[in-house]
């Protein structure tokens, strides 16, 4: 009897763990065959913002906090100045530097944890599908899941959407059990999630729409009278409420300062609609259309009751139209979507399901026909919507390589010259690749030049190359780290470098140029790392002559 028990139990764990191995596998697979592994940490100009602030927080943990945070935050600035402690919410940071502590304070091992988290996604929606359609279309969206482009993309990078998808449907499913059993747990589970998901990061602030429309579509009024309906919001108050009101609306307050005069463009609601249905696929969005068709509006046209999943995943699509619609404090891209795709999967699923039983009995069974719509479906989405993502390899991990192994350069100081995902790239690779205790990176856009946040206002602060190779001496700079091409339009700094290059050959030695180990990923692209030459080797150099 005992045997039994044990092996029923060790049955069901397998079958459990079975789909979120699969899913790791695959993404894992997805990661590596598009290169993500080994593509450097500036794909994206907030990809080594969020390593190095990951990073600092692990150093600081792992030396025993013998400094104030603050101070220790500075200093680590100084030294690889693509900190952002703040102006981001901080839940990514503490999750990656934990697990920078089990763990190599690499991009592959942080890519494995986002593989990690984009499996639990797709392992949840296969449970949430599978409750209501069975087995076989649970599997079949969880692998869509998983192959989508947004997620290949993001996924692969570090960056927070990954964890931003995994709270956010996490939380909708609670809220939709909230709605179909009302109690304190489920809420509290609820509130719990929601205030996760807004420590990670902004746009999560969907979720404090859902409650009060998912409560609307789902004619569950009365539950506003309940001590329950308001406890997530005494939760999210009571954590990220906190974290929003000391810190973050302030920063936001210096960012929107620093924005004025700027003219911020509006995306149409019909422009914002095209690009989300773009990120999974017109099949797949006309799936979904029919889905929230067939669960929400026919239900509420006909006076039936809505259930609580396909009232809170409405809710959710709902109250992301009413965020993006009025507040676009920033261009719409595809990575913001990330956290209602799993939403419209399930409704594609749904769309899917009620299609084949429309059409159910004219040739085929609604069985087969189910069987048809999933097949044109996934060739569908095989054919013009599945790629893998192109990935940003320029050569600056190979050069702060090479700044690190050389002992001539060794706790030295560095300026890197490059567009806004260069310069991260080079700042993460040496705080990646080094000791972190004494090389210093400077970047030219702060360095030689005076810009706001987002880069623009740019003014420079040298206009002859004298100026600038004597600044460069007494700020103690030993190696430039300079990017092949004309640079951003109207970055006069670039040319400048270039011009002192030329002009005193004998104060600076080319060290290296880069990539070396692989092609770049465009034509003429790469970095060049040179080496400034000390007064003692130029007399040595003119004694020889």
């Amino acid at each position: 009897m005992e045997f039994s028990i044990s092996r029923s139990l060790s049955r069901g764990c397998l079958r459990n763990a079975l789909p979120f191995l699969l899913l790791l596998a695959a993404c894992l697979a997805l990661f590596a065959v598009s290169g993500a592994f080994q593509a450097e940490l500036g794909e994206y100009p907030d990809e080594p913002a969020h390593f190095v602030t990951s990073l600092m927080v692990r150093d600081y943990v792992a030396a025993g906090a013998p400094w104030p945070p603050l101070q220790f935050a500075v200093d680590y600035y100084l030294h690889y100045p693509k900190v952002a402690l703040g102006h981001y919410p901080p839940l990514l940071h503490v999750l990656q530097a934990a697990w920078m502590l089990g763990f190599p304070a690499t991009k592959a091992s942080l890519l494995a944890l986002n593989a990690i988290l984009v499996a639990l996604t797709g392992t949840l929606l296969y449970r949430v599908v599978r409750g209501e359609y069975g087995g076989w279309a649970g599997a079949g969206v969880a692998a869509l899941w998983v192959g989508l482009p947004v997620v290949q993309t993001y996924g692969g990078m570090v960056m927070a959407e990954a964890l931003v998808a995994l709270l956010v449907f996490g939380a909708v499913v609670c809220y939709g059990r909230f709605l179909d059993a009302p109690s304190l747990r489920n809420a509290a589970v609820f509130g719990l999630l929601a205030a996760l998901a807004l420590l990670t990061k902004q746009s999560t602030l969907l979720l404090m729409l859902v409650p009060p429309i998912g409560v609307l579509l789902a004619g569950r009024i009365s539950a506003v009278r309940s001590f329950p309906f308001w406890m997530p919001a005494l939760m999210v108050a009571g954590t990220a409420g906190v974290w929003y009101y000391l810190i973050h609306f302030r920063l936001l307050s210096l960012v929107l300062a620093d924005m004025s005069g700027l003219t911020i463009s509006r995306t149409p609601l019909a422009g914002q609609a095209r690009l989300v249905a773009e990120s999974v696929g017109y099949a797949l969005s006309i799936l979904a259309a029919a889905g929230f068709w067939s669960r929400v509006l026919a239900p509420i046209l006909r006076r039936r009751q809505v259930t609580g999943l396909w009232a809170a995943c409405a809710a959710c699509l709902l109250a992301f139209l009413l965020i993006r619609v009025p507040l676009p404090l920033v261009a719409l891209e595809a990575r913001y979507s990330i956290c209602i795709q799993p939403v419209l999967l399930v409704f594609a699923a749904a769309g899917g399901a009620w299609l084949a039983q429309l059409l159910s009995g004219r040739v085929l069974t609604r069985a087969r026909w189910a069987w048809v719509v999933a097949l044109v479906t996934v060739l569908t989405f095989a054919l013009w919507t599945f790629r893998i993502p192109h990935r940003r390899y320029f050569g600056f991990s190979e050069a702060a390589a090479a700044v690190l192994e050389d002992p001539r350069m060794g706790e030295s100081v560095s300026l890197v010259c490059a567009d806004a995902g260069g310069e991260g790239a080079f700042v993460a690779a040496v705080a990646a690749g080094g000791t972190r205790s004494g090389h210093i990176v400077r970047r030219a856009t702060k360095e030689l030049a005076t810009t706001n946040w987002h880069g623009t206002r740019y003014r420079a602060r040298f206009n002859s190359t004298e100026d600038l190779l004597h600044h460069l001496e007494s700020a103690k700079v030993r190696v430039l780290a300079v990017q092949a091409g004309p640079g951003p339009p109207g970055h006069s700094h670039w040319e400048l470098i270039r011009s002192m290059l030329r002009e005193h050959p004998d104060r600076w030695t080319l060290a290296g140029t880069f990539p070396r180990l692989r092609p770049p990923s465009e034509a003429g692209a790469g970095v060049s790392v040179y080496r400034l030459n000390s007064q003692k080797e130029l007399r040595r150099e003119a004694l020889r002559h």
